[in-house]
């Protein structure tokens, strides 16, 4: 039995890894977000400078560094642009589908088969293969977050998990946020709470050298970047990075949303889109989990329950915009706790199994619309007049960027294929009244070298006046305006 649990929990990780990896290194990224990782991940190997990381020439301190340190890596070693940018995501997905089926073995050894069970439930995530082929941060947050808690639930055993616990905590912080700090601290907490007697008390963590090493570790990792960047840049990176990036968007709105707002719950729908299957019935595990007396004893399964009821809590509240990749951070979580609750709820663990596969059958005819969406954009055509851009830049001239408002080409896609040698002034051809105000900010007067779609080229004629087309391609123009362009903008 065990040679058959094993084979087929290597089947599981490996088909469809295989089939969404197979082409991983297919034309053209589908995001924005994903040229953001480009850029930044391009700052660090062409500026030299690997402790900053730069966008369109000017410090952003949005995001921390470790995939972007991936990504210049392979960069630099010349693996394809759009490879470099998917691998790392890609990577950890199939890593956060490993360590979440080890995190339900660990939570019920005497069940192997919720090993099975969870990875099942996840590899059904359309969410998770979705972002694993877009060079987002997500996939790899998770793996950090879920592996802190593995190693957290093996140092009960063996103490020098702790430090592994600390690592995981420490990069998941420069992977992308300190949710795994976060949560594993409360996590500490209520399982210190919820079993006063067992392996997780402060006392009893205090005197452990390896836990103390783990913790030294972790603060160390997570203070290192944010220091390094308040010495460099000043406050400038406090407010973007904590206040904006975390405070605004995730702390409780000032308006309390009637729950009939279609945003007040924003994560039901972000679970109806990934699967209308798995995820209902695996969360509703967790009130079972929670008020079920079987379960009374097993503190850490309890307080993993009480630490995804918070994320949910996190995300109805959260005053600020918010993706449907943040139910990421989440579903591991939820795959392992309900993975673990049917086993030792169902008369047989193997049943478990079958089910979990059952409900990840559901999302399979997905898999080839996902594998498809990952390039149904062509972008050929603005990549191609991107580059003859920069070859018409003079010098004296400033480069301007006007997003188109239907067609797909965000400004992060220009400032990458055209790898400038000076900052450009990027505005959307919605917002075309903000452009003095950003060129003034920007301190970027004329005269201009433009580029833009055509279909905006007569709305930028109303706002700046004449234009002089210098190349028109099938969509994209490329145009000069001059000194005069200033006056015809619109002002403060």
């Amino acid at each position: 039995m065990t040679v058959v649990r094993r084979t087929a929990m290597v089947l599981l990780v490996a088909a469809p890894a295989i089939y969404f990896g197979l082409d991983l290194g297919g034309p053209y990224l589908q995001r924005s977000d994903s040229f953001h990782t480009l850029l930044r991940a391009q700052s660090l190997y062409t500026n030299g400078d690997w402790l900053a990381l730069y966008s369109n020439h000017a410090p952003t301190f949005k995001k921390p560094p470790l995939q972007y340190l991936l990504t210049a890596v392979l960069l630099d070693a010349g693996v394809d642009d759009e490879l470099a940018g998917r691998l790392p995501s890609f990577a950890f997905a199939v890593a956060l589908v490993i360590v979440t089926g080890a995190l339900a073995g660990r939570l019920a050894p005497a069940k192997p088969w919720a090993t099975f069970a969870a990875m099942a439930l996840l590899v059904g995530s359309t969410t998770l293969w979705e972002n694993a082929r877009f060079a987002f941060l997500d996939t790899g947050q998770s793996f950090f977050l879920v592996a802190s808690f593995l190693c957290a639930l093996l140092a009960q055993r063996d103490p020098r998990w702790w430090i592994g616990a600390g690592i995981a905590v420490g990069l998941g912080f420069l992977q992308k946020t300190p949710v795994a700090l976060v949560a594993l601290g409360a996590w500490l907490v209520l399982c210190a709470r919820l079993d006063p007697v067992g392996p997780v008390r402060w006392s009893r963590l205090r005197a452990n050298a390896s836990f103390r090493w783990g913790a030294g570790i972790a603060l160390v990792l997570c203070a290192s970047w944010p220091a390094i960047q308040i010495f460099r840049f000043g406050a400038d990176f406090f407010d973007e990075f904590f206040v904006t990036q975390m405070f605004d968007r995730f702390g409780p709105s000032v308006d309390i949303r009637a729950v009939s707002d279609s945003t007040a719950l924003p994560w039901i729908d972000w679970i109806r889109r990934d699967s209308r299957w798995i995820w209902p019935a695996a969360m509703g595990l967790v009130p079972v989990v929670l008020v079920w007396r079987r379960f009374r004893e097993a503190a850490s399964l309890r307080g993993i329950a009480w630490i995804i009821v918070a994320m949910l809590v996190s995300f109805s509240l959260a005053g600020g915009r918010l993706h449907s990749r943040y139910i990421l951070v989440l579903l591991p979580l939820v795959a392992a706790l309900a993975a673990v609750a049917l086993a030792e709820i169902l008369p047989r663990a193997g049943w478990a199994a079958i089910l979990c596969l059952g409900l990840m059958a559901t999302s399979v005819p997905k898999w080839p619309k996902l594998r498809a969406e990952a390039y149904e954009r062509d972008i050929s055509e603005p990549i191609v007049v991107s580059r003859s851009f920069a070859r018409l830049l003079e010098a004296g001239e400033n480069p301007v960027f006007i997003r188109p408002r239907k067609a797909f080409f965000p400004s992060s896609a220009f400032v990458y294929y055209a790898n400038l040698d000076r900052a450009a002034l990027l505005v959307e051809a919605k917002n075309l009244g903000s452009w003095k105000v950003r060129a003034r900010r920007a301190s970027l007067p004329p005269p201009y070298l433009g580029m833009s779609h055509r279909r905006d080229l007569d709305r930028i004629r109303r706002k700046i006046g004449n234009l002089e087309m210098v190349e028109v391609s099938e969509s994209y123009a490329i145009w000069r305006a001059g000194a005069d362009a200033d006056d015809g903008l619109p002002g403060d």
